[in-house]
């Protein structure tokens, strides 16, 4: 890093990795702004506050504290949701190209580049056998062995992948298709497999398309896994974070929490797992996971859900309201509480458990690692406006992402709130209420159309801050835009506007909204049986169990990916006719089940 000689250097500050490193100050009005903390002792710009798991820096110019993070972990972290065990596994089976993920060849295919391999004979069944002229590896080309699976009844694959996005479940699918429950959940792999794939190299298209603006919501949900044993009925609770384009509907992500190829009893026998023990998280070799450890160690410090939820509903009985049954509405009233009281709604908890296969993964690398997956395939794109859902660090998160992007004024982010816990009658009503109002300054004279009423409207709002959160400073403005999928709708600008006009903060405010994420999110919960809500009821100690929910973690990131591809590039919209694909220009048309299923290996 440069140290000068004799320069005294902290070993409590997590070095730089790949490129990252995100331990610095994400204030975009502060001079400091993503510079870096120093590795020596002596840091004009920081200092180094707490002890242990708290131990953070402080910016000596704002103020402002930041929790130290692993840049090593976040790395890893990119890795995994690049997917490269899996396209590995495809490449190998497929025959198409170097399938060694460390190789300068892995991805490159044989007929696009022929000079990087050479010919080394057949196999006895015909087939031409190629050697890597980088790494050495030996493959055969077009073996087909993956081709289809099992060989025969294709046509049976696309119905049965268009029967999984739209709901049908285990026992229904073995009653219609006549094929077993092990047959299908390996064509399930298969499925996951190829929509990675193809999903993989379309999106390698974006950074040569022309974009000139792209209009992101991102927000997170949670899953539920049940129990497997009656001994412990904790349901394991995995989030996905996803990023939405406001203007195609087109998904980005979708990215569990959760890494299916690490065996946490492997990891917590080693002798690297003993050495953390002793060690604050953010230097820790397996900083990103989720160990027995660290459960014990921070799930009693969170709040108890539960128990708010029991106080809310006691003080709904007081007021003799009708107390909400169903999970949805639950989680609106703990998510109202959590934000407006400062408190952050962890999906662990004391209910809660690690997965017995695999390892859940650090929220907060999941969604540092989901930004700069993003920021690689948009960096072609001529300016981005970001609307976030509060979440804790996702500034953070999204800033180092695109460090030189804030400066030269191509990117733009914004907090965006609304009440969740308004029913549909009221938000109906305020958005009728709403039309009804821009429609009449319309029809005054006042404004040339609903948008530019919707704007005039708001800068009336728009230099009136209000305090939404306790104990926080951040600056909030209400937008008295409802709409029936947004009603009291609130906004806080990350980026700096300090040189905007009123217009243009009054349109980004109005703009700003996360129904893209939520629309899919609720697509999800409909056309995925796996990933319905529970009904919440009082019997097992709040525990939560579905017929139709997975008992394996792995299966909740198969599903989406599967759905994610479906909604992309197979769903027309009722609207227009289009894929959210088209809309963005990674297709000509709604694509074929089966060209994603069996792509032309030539």
């Amino acid at each position: 890093m440069g140290q000068n000689f004799g320069q005294e250097v902290d070993c409590n500050i997590p070095p730089a990795f790949d490129g990252i490193n995100v331990n610095c100050c994400a204030n975009p009005t502060c001079k400091n702004f993503l510079v870096a903390v120093k590795l020596s002792v002596k840091d004009k710009n920081y200092s180094l506050t707490g002890k242990g798991a708290s131990r953070s820096i402080k910016c000596r110019s704002c103020g402002k504290h930041y929790n130290l993070k692993s840049n090593r972990a976040i790395a890893e972290e990119v890795q995994r949701l690049n997917k490269t065990q899996v396209l590995a596994h495809i490449a190998a089976q497929d025959g198409t190209s170097c399938s060694n993920s460390s190789c300068a060849n892995f991805g490159i295919k044989i007929v696009d580049f022929p000079h990087h391999y050479r010919k080394i004979g057949f196999t006895p069944a015909g087939n031409q056998r190629y050697q890597c002229q980088s790494c050495g590896k030996r493959f055969t080309f077009g073996s087909r062995k993956r081709i289809s699976h099992p060989q025969t009844k294709r046509n049976e694959n696309s119905m049965l992948f268009k029967m999984l996005c739209n709901k049908s479940v285990g026992q229904r699918l073995t009653e219609i298709t006549e094929l077993s429950q092990p047959t299908i959940y390996r064509k399930i792999d298969m499925f996951y497999e190829r929509v990675v794939e193809f999903m993989a190299r379309r999106e390698a298209k974006l950074p040569s398309l022309d974009i000139d603006w792209l209009r992101l919501s991102v927000d997170r949900q949670f899953y539920n896994v049940n129990w497997t044993s009656r001994k412990d009925q904790r349901n394991v609770v995995l989030s996905a974070i996803a990023s939405g384009d406001r203007q195609s509907g087109y998904i980005f992500g979708m990215d569990v929490d959760y890494d299916p190829s690490i065996n946490l009893a492997e990891v917590q026998d080693s002798v690297e797992f003993k050495k953390d023990l002793n060690l604050p998280p953010y230097l820790r070799n397996f900083a990103r996971i989720w160990t027995d450890h660290d459960y014990d160690q921070n799930v009693a410090n969170k709040p108890n859900m539960g128990a708010i939820a029991d106080s809310l509903m006691d003080q709904m009985i007081a007021q003799q309201i009708d107390i909400p049954l169903a999970l949805p509405e639950i989680e609106k009233l703990l998510e109202e509480y959590c934000f407006k009281n400062g408190l952050e709604l962890s999906a662990q908890s004391s209910d809660t458990k690690l997965p017995t296969n695999g390892a859940l993964i650090h929220l907060e690398y999941t969604m540092y690692a989901h930004f700069i997956k993003l920021r690689k395939l948009l960096n072609n794109v001529n300016r981005l406006a970001f609307y976030l859902d509060y979440e804790s660090g996702i500034d953070r998160a999204l800033l180092t992402a695109f460090p030189d992007w804030v400066d030269n004024g191509r990117l733009t982010a914004l907090y965006v709130s609304a009440d969740k816990t308004l029913g549909t009658h009221k938000r109906q009503a305020l958005d009728a209420v709403t039309k009804r109002k821009l429609e009449q300054m319309v029809k005054k004279g006042e404004a040339r159309d609903l948008l530019e009423a919707a704007i005039i409207t708001t800068m009336d709002y728009i230099d009136k801050p209000i305090q939404l959160r306790k104990n926080r400073k951040d600056i909030w403005y209400s937008i008295p835009i409802h709409r029936v999928f947004e009603a009291n709708k609130y906004v806080c600008f990350i980026t700096d506007t300090s040189d905007w006009k009123a217009e243009w903060k009054a349109a980004r405010a109005v703009d700003a909204s996360l129904r893209t994420t939520d629309s899919f999110f609720n697509l999800a919960r409909r056309r995925l049986s796996s990933l319905e809500r529970p009904i919440l009821g009082r019997a097992n100690n709040g525990a939560l169990w579905d017929g139709y929910s997975p008992y394996d973690p792995h299966q909740v990131e198969k599903m989406i990916q599967i759905l994610r591809c479906y909604y992309n590039y197979v769903l027309p919209s009722k609207r227009d006719g289009m894929t959210p694909a088209q809309r963005i220009g990674l297709a000509k048309g709604a694509v074929e089940i089966r060209k994603i299923l069996y792509p032309r290996l030539s």
